[in-house]
């Protein structure tokens, strides 16, 4: 939603969806100048289908370009987009200036485009791009994705697991600390300025129905011993509320999310419970905050 309203300010035509394989239908269908795409997706990753795009065999649709969405920007997340045939990349929570950059570089016809790895050497490839930049898929909710927490405490063992789903992990899984910080000021007052305060508090309103919706199927999850969607959905919350900077909510996602990988369902269950809490904190504390 973030995405969107950015492009939307700048006067894009923009379509979603929610998953890879209905974003290859509707290129199918349609035309599009450029693609977000996450990586991270239910079914198909935003990597094999761009993979599969760059071997369409219309090619204005196979050329077209891709920025991929990411939290993981280390030089060998670099190298497989690369490898995968993506343009450029955009880390999450988005900014709307860098969002705009992007896109206007990977415009221009003939161009030189650099992935920065944190601390590593630029990685370099020149392509061709269209450059009229107008319409614009963006591929699976945008509210995605921020790394998980350092672990800050020793892992806690315990004996309670799922029934298996994910690829096996070290059962031990630290419970982190709550920063204590409800939410970013400085990104909700960045996104106030950009899409102003009453579309901001109306996606914040849709954030909070959405994020119980969530809560409800993680509950379900862990009841069901299921930890590939309460990973899937712990993941979706996490990005979601990082994107609109609620900490203290993306902090407990990211958890739970580490948790459903290492098999953790008790330390999981428990920190499902806390999370109505912190949900209707962040309400009350933005409702202030909106309102000085």
């Amino acid at each position: 939603k973030v995405a969107r309203s950015f492009l939307e300010l700048d006067k894009h035509e923009v379509k979603t969806t929610s998953s890879a394989e209905s974003a290859l239908e509707i290129i199918q269908k349609e035309n599009f100048d450029v693609i977000l795409m996450d990586i991270e997706l239910p079914g198909m990753s935003g990597n094999e289908a761009t993979k599969l795009l760059r071997d369409h065999p219309n090619q204005q649709k196979a050329n077209i370009p891709v920025i991929a969405l990411t939290g993981n920007v280390g030089k060998e997340y670099m190298e497989r987009y690369l490898a995968d045939g993506m343009n450029g990349f955009l880390t999450k929570p988005l900014d709307a200036d860098k969002l705009k950059y992007t896109i206007a570089e990977i415009s221009h016809k003939s161009h030189e485009r650099e992935f920065k790895a944190l601390g590593g050497d630029a990685l370099k490839q020149s392509d061709n791009a269209l450059s009229d930049i107008s319409v614009t898929l963006e591929l699976a909710d945008p509210d995605e994705i921020i790394e998980a927490p350092k672990a800050t405490k020793p892992a806690v063992k315990d004996e309670t697991s799922f029934g298996g789903g994910l690829a096996p992990q070290d059962t031990g899984m630290a419970l982190e600390e709550n920063s204590g910080i409800v939410f970013n000021a400085g990104m909700l007052d960045s996104l106030k300025q950009t899409l102003g305060k009453d579309q901001l508090m109306q996606l914040l309103e849709e954030v909070f129905d959405k994020a119980d919706e969530i809560l409800e199927a993680m509950g379900k999850a862990v009841q069901q011993s299921d930890p590939v969607a309460l990973y899937a959905r712990a993941h979706e919350l996490k990005g979601m509320t990082g994107n609109f900077g609620l900490v203290e909510i993306s902090d407990f996602a990211a958890q739970i999310e580490a948790g459903a990988k290492a098999n953790q369902k008790d330390n999981v269950a428990a920190l499902i419970r806390r999370l109505p809490h912190a949900n209707s904190r962040a309400r009350k504390e933005l409702g202030k905050w909106i309102s000085e």
